[in-house]
């Protein structure tokens, strides 16, 4: 009685200045561990598979250190030796994000009172760079000779512009040829070797997409030739292995050698998505649709993402402008 008395004592002893003293000692990179293991639970396999990469450096920054002991300065400090010896923004802020999200885990934990960079800036906030294809480019590059399962897969992704790894785990079962609408309701994840089908990576991710005709009829085709291999799955694999569905591993660089071949700048698998956004923008549908179509879990980011259009759409705004005759003919002559 009187052990558990002393075990209770100690639970609750706070310190005024360091938080709770059971956890004053604990390691930094015990948190970091803990916190992964619990993050893989809400991402996709692929976006942990990248972040556990990035563990042994921060641990290897942090070695001896508690988690009470991490400060702003330390953080930064280890940001600013990242940029130099890594000189790659994106993975600078892959580092900065998992210091940001393991030290948020650590607060809602109670490991420490508060976070040291909380309403801090690490990095700064660059716009993304998107490189589509063009309409014309788009004929260019499906008239270069390449398996039937690509030429399938670049058609799905310009006229729905859904994700790769939501292509590849359709079922038939997720697409109405009749009404014509694809439903999106999983993804393949793929992280080293492994490949496994979740959930999109938000909750916006479960989607409609509405097919147009075009894309309707190929789907039919597509449908057609199915029954002969008698697969649930849309993308089947091409033998018997290890999984049911086709993991597109080679993708990005049979893209790219298309590319090549149709001599267009080349592009990767993705360039697809973005084509269709900025074709849709690029020709009057308001963004807020385009972002349904994307799955994207807020309006900002596709706003954000597909900027660089506004010219275009602006430059039809002052044709309607124009349009109106409002003034005098003498004004504008």
């Amino acid at each position: 009685m009187e052990d558990h008395e002393e075990f209770e004592e100690i639970l609750y002893d706070w310190d005024v200045h360091n938080g709770p003293a059971i956890y004053s000692q604990l390691l930094y990179s015990v948190v970091l561990e803990e916190w992964a293991d619990d993050h893989a639970l809400r991402v996709m396999a692929s976006t942990m598979y990248n972040y556990r990469r990035g563990l042994p450096r921060l641990i290897e920054f942090f070695e001896g250190k508690s988690v009470q002991d991490v400060t702003a300065e330390m953080v930064i400090a280890c940001r600013d030796k990242f940029i130099v010896e890594l000189k790659v923004e994106s993975s600078v802020k892959l580092y900065c994000k998992l210091m940001s999200l393991s030290l948020q885990y650590a607060q809602q934990k109670g490991y420490i009172y508060y976070n040291p960079i909380a309403g801090i800036t690490l990095t700064k906030h660059t716009r993304a760079r998107v490189k589509p294809f063009l309409e014309w480019e788009i004929p260019k590059l499906l008239s270069q000779e390449c398996p039937q399962w690509v030429t399938d897969a670049i058609v799905i992704a310009f006229y729905s512009g859904m994700r790769k790894g939501e292509i590849f785990a359709l079922k038939w079962a997720d697409i109405d040829l009749d009404i014509g609408f694809i439903m999106v309701q999983d993804a393949i994840s793929t992280a080293s070797s492994k490949a496994e089908i979740k959930c999109p990576k938000t909750p916006t991710g479960i989607r409609r997409v509405d097919t147009g005709v075009v894309l309707k009829n190929y789907l039919r085709a597509m449908e057609r030739r199915a029954r002969k291999v008698g697969s649930p799955y849309v993308f089947p694999a091409s033998e018997r292995g290890k999984y049911p569905y086709r993991i597109p591993w080679n993708l990005a660089k049979t893209i790219k050698e298309m590319c090549f071949k149709a001599g267009i700048e080349p592009r990767d698998f993705r360039s697809l998505r973005h084509s269709h956004a900025t074709v849709l923008l690029a020709h009057g549908v308001h963004p807020k649709v385009v972002q349904e179509r994307l799955g994207h879990s807020d309006y900002d980011i596709t706003m954000e993402v597909y900027s660089y259009v506004t010219p275009t759409i602006q430059r039809e705004a002052i044709d309607v402008m124009d349009d109106l005759h409002v003034f005098p003919v003498a004004w504008v002559a």
